[in-house]
């Protein structure tokens, strides 16, 4: 197993997870209760990232793109809506972030090609 398939899902859930932990303690949850939820999001995000890291290899560059957008705009809009704002605001940021992280996912694997 190379050091990379794990180090950046690590290191990628570890930011999300402690921002989450930040988020849920700033709206007056306990500390246990944000650590837990905290280290819960954190293991979530970083399965999602690991299992997109896995799956990748061999796919096509659209599948590839889209998984990895879909995950950059889910942890995002997540956040987002950990933050206060609605859930359709949450979503569509989340929408959008996604989109563009697909896009550049999907021109950055293209041109790697040539």
């Amino acid at each position: 197993m190379r050091t990379g398939s794990w180090l950046w899902p690590l290191v990628l859930a570890v930011f999300i997870g402690g921002y989450a932990l930040f988020l849920y303690h700033n709206h007056g949850h306990s500390p246990e209760d944000s650590g837990l939820r905290g280290a819960v999001t954190a293991i979530v995000f970083g399965v999602l990232c690991y299992l997109a890291g896995r799956w990748h290899h061999g796919r096509r560059a659209e599948l590839t793109a889209g998984v990895y957008g879909a995950v950059f705009g889910i942890g995002l809009g997540f956040l987002l809506f950990l933050s206060g704002e609605t859930l359709l605001r949450s979503s569509l940021v989340g929408f959008a972030l996604g989109a563009s992280m697909g896009l550049s996912t999907y021109y950055f694997a293209h041109m790697r090609g040539r």
